[in-house]
């Protein structure tokens, strides 16, 4: 039996558009990690100049950042205004992946946009040909163009207080430089939870093109033996080499055979769910499957009694956020009835669900939202199983 008892908003500003969720447990907190960037709407809004119903958002920005606050498990709320991680002085930073150490000390995964003047549209070919990559594609966007900067990940404190500089991913193997001969591509982009696997290495999967194994993004993964200081290249997760199929967002959890699967975020078969699995820590991976339901991106919450919550984003009318509860062993994947956590979207642009167990047994989800009057937000629902 599974029953949502409440939704919530976690945290809303006209002013900045919002997305893109993580969670964490805390010392008696909850916190709560997004990307947050500005969202000039309330500005033509102000003008009177402003008719769209959906308000236009955007998911790259110059001065995105990485924003956290500290919600209270009992209110959902929080009476502090966030705390801005320091950024990369030459990019925006976009999605946070939150994973606690063993240490106590917490890892962070994200990736970021360099933003190009519109001055430097000339020189475009040179920066981000049809055959370079980034995870959204080049964009004309406020009058400026985009190029990815690359994955990496950063250490904090066990409070999130402090929190060490960006450290790139290395190069990803066979792909494209970003800039040619100036910046390989570090690692791809990271959207999804990070694992330990059997063998106590930590396991991060990214998303991007290596031209061996594909002409279209593909899934790959990283490895760490020293607590996530230092990363090395393993192996891609899931690819297509006939280019028909994209693998995106890749996201990790371990199984109750110690199988370490991957869900995948699909492109070019109408938003079906991808999951592939491996049985060596790693090593090698199954072929992906292409599974009956559609979402994206998924993300897999291993419970304390073994079992998967599996969250994701539905972009397809009724809009909203969707879930399964599947076995600790993921026998009954494409089985698993289908639980509507909420289908009151106004549109696509939504989704992107994190979900923690709180001391209580309830799950939080949360997941950026769209209001009446088109902001962005972070917002969350309290689940009870």
């Amino acid at each position: 039996m599974v029953t949502i008892k409440s939704h919530h908003v976690l945290y809303r500003n006209e002013r900045f558009n919002c997305a893109f969720p993580s969670l964490l447990q805390g010392d008696g907190e909850i916190l709560l990690a997004f990307r947050r960037a500005r969202d000039p709407s309330w500005i033509h809004e102000a003008a009177g100049d402003w008719t769209h119903p959906d308000r236009w958002a955007t998911h790259v920005d110059a001065r995105s950042h990485i924003a956290l606050i500290r919600l209270s498990p009992e209110t959902l709320t929080s009476d502090e205004e966030p705390e801005i991680l320091p950024i990369d002085p030459e990019a925006g930073d976009q999605d946070p992946n939150l994973f606690r150490l063993s240490s106590g000390k917490i890892l962070l995964s994200s990736f970021a946009w360099y933003p190009l003047p519109s001055g430097m549209l000339p020189l475009l070919p040179a920066w981000q040909g049809p055959d370079n990559w980034s995870p959204e594609g080049v964009g004309r966007l406020h009058l400026c163009w985009y190029t990815f900067w690359g994955g990496y990940t950063r250490i904090g404190s066990a409070d999130g207080r402090k929190w060490s500089s960006h450290r790139y991913l290395p190069g990803l193997p066979d792909s494209k430089d970003i800039v040619n001969d100036r910046r390989p591509l570090h690692g791809g982009a990271p959207r999804g939870r990070v694992v330990q696997g059997p063998d106590g290495r930590l396991l991060l999967a990214t998303y991007g093109i290596r031209t061996t194994v594909s002409p279209k993004r593909s899934a790959h993964l990283f490895a760490s033996s020293d607590e996530g200081a230092n990363w090395k290249f393993v192996t891609t997760i899931a690819s297509d080499f006939s280019g028909k199929v994209e693998c995106t967002e890749p996201s990790l959890v371990v199984d109750s055979k110690d199988r370490i699967w991957a869900f995948i975020r699909s492109f070019g078969i109408d938003d079906k769910v991808l999951t592939v699995c491996s049985q060596d820590g790693g090593k090698t991976w199954s072929n992906y499957q292409v599974n009956p339901f559609k979402g994206h991106p998924q993300d897999p919450l291993k419970l304390r009694d073994g079992r998967i919550f599996l969250t994701y984003g539905y972009r397809h009318a009724p809009y909203g956020i969707r879930a399964r509860l599947l076995a600790p062993d993921l026998s009954d994947l494409t089985q698993a009835p289908e639980i509507i956590i909420r289908e009151d979207g106004l549109g696509p642009d939504l989704g992107y669900p994190w979900a923690i167990e709180m001391d209580d047994g309830n799950i939080l989800v949360a997941y950026y939202f769209a209001d009446e009057t088109g902001n962005r937000h972070i917002a969350g629902t309290l689940v009870e199983l």
